[in-house]
């Protein structure tokens, strides 16, 4: 049985080339973190065994006159235990699209590629142009995927678009998460989220991040008819800065709504004038709590 790899590319029989002669960077990977014990534990047994399987290259025609189709991580162990050259299966020249699908096909079987880096991939190969569009990139990509699995691709693809420069660690997400940021943003809360995680006291840290956008998220989410917003220009209002170091966030949650306070003059003091505001404002003349 042949790889899909194999499909794309006629084999040829292994050859020794030296590493300096191979871009291993020519093409995108869709797997944007490399296992560092994964790869000690195979640099190990290179030592004791040798390299059991030659990577896979394709002819350039410029220098390097190699670039690295598969093995990455068996190229960065050779190059770090020393050795200057390494087995390889040398393609002819190809569609570099069309090498791209076959990578991300091989990997989808053999490799747990994390979410994150799934839309990276489709994001990436159109900004280099591989594909002229998302939608291409995932038909290209990912031919065999159900229709459902094609919209997650492409909501994934959209977060790493507006969010890569705002998520720490986004490879440690899981879909879920990634999924219900995608709801926010084409609900239109992008620069919501964007200043919520900058109210945030730095270190910000993903977990921190995490739960301020899955707050945001809940109100995309939310049944229409349960929200009962506001529709008059400019509302609802969703964040205001009440003055240069406070900020006030509404949020949606389960249990009700909440107005989140932060920023240095967000202080104990700040909220009992806060609550004797509301309690002035809110409660009528003729109430009183237990009557």
């Amino acid at each position: 049985m042949t790889s899909p790899l194999d499909d794309a590319l006629s084999l040829t029989e292994p050859a020794f080339l030296l590493l300096s002669d191979i871009d291993p960077d020519a093409f995108l990977r869709d797997r944007s973190a490399m296992d560092e014990d994964a790869l000690a534990e195979l640099m190990g047994s290179i030592v004791a065994h040798g390299l059991r399987q030659p990577v896979e290259v394709t002819e350039t025609g410029a220098t390097p006159p190699y670039a690295l189709v598969s093995g990455r991580r068996r190229y960065e162990a050779m190059q770090r235990t020393g050795y200057t050259k390494i087995p390889a299966l040398i393609r002819p020249s190809e569609d570099p699209a069309r090498i791209l699908a076959a990578i991300v096909e091989e990997n989808e079987v053999r490799e747990d590629i994390s979410p994150w880096d799934r839309g990276r991939v489709i994001f990436d190969a159109v900004e280099q142009g591989y594909f002229q569009t998302v939608e291409e990139a995932v038909q290209r990509l990912h031919p065999g995927a159900s229709k459902q699995k094609r919209a997650r691709l492409r909501q994934l693809a959209e977060v790493v678009a507006q969010m890569e420069p705002h998520l720490p660690d986004p490879e440690s997400w899981q879909q879920a998460q990634l999924l219900r940021v995608a709801a926010a943003l084409s609900a239109g809360h992008f620069e919501l989220m964007v200043a919520a995680i900058r109210d945030l006291e730095p270190p910000r840290s993903p977990v921190e991040i995490g739960a301020v956008l899955d707050r945001i998220a809940a109100e995309a989410l939310a049944d229409p008819k349960l929200l009962r917003d506001d529709r008059r220009k400019g509302r609802p209002r969703r964040r205001v800065s009440l003055r240069p170091k406070l900020t006030c966030r509404r949020e949606y949650l389960r249990e009700g709504w909440c107005l989140r306070f932060s920023g240095p003059d967000a202080t104990g003091a700040l909220m009992e004038e806060i609550m004797d505001a509301i309690e002035r404002d809110f409660t009528p003349s003729d109430w009183r709590e237990g009557d």
